[in-house]
């Protein structure tokens, strides 16, 4: 039988500060479609949901983003909340977001789960998924 011991704090409305700082730089990449930096941060088996359900792999993503099949224009933080557990975080949240999706404009409030793990002094972007909240 093996036994992992684990610390969870439970929710909490504080990121870690290296966390956060990550989160704000993958944020201002996305608005600016720096692929380069994006590429970086995101891990290579990465999946990431979009609000309207399509998932994408790293390297679909980084390409839509390239492309520009995906431009963000505004991206506002309304909440976060964060569980932390080891070497592995979950951070809950909600955007306003303003861009374009395969040259459709979209104006949207978005609830997302993102999924990041550490690895060494980083913390890499592991899993997306979002949806728009019901009125």
């Amino acid at each position: 039988m093996h036994t992992t011991t684990s610390t969870c704090a439970g929710w909490s409305r504080e990121l870690p500060a290296t966390l956060q700082a990550t989160e704000e730089v993958r944020f201002a990449a996305m608005l600016a479609g720096d692929t380069r930096t994006l590429g970086r941060i995101l891990c290579e088996d990465l999946t990431y949901t979009h609000s309207n359900g399509q998932t994408d792999s790293k390297i679909e993503y980084l390409d839509a983003i390239e492309q520009g099949r995906i431009q963000y224009l505004r991206c506002t933080s309304e909440s976060t909340s964060c569980l932390r557990l080891d070497e592995h975080a979950a951070v809950r949240g909600t955007l306003q977001l303003e861009g374009k999706f395969n040259g459709v404009s979209l104006a949207i409030r978005i609830q997302y789960l993102a999924v990041w793990i550490r690895h060494g002094d980083e913390w890499l972007l592991a899993s997306w998924s979002s949806t728009r909240p019901s009125a």
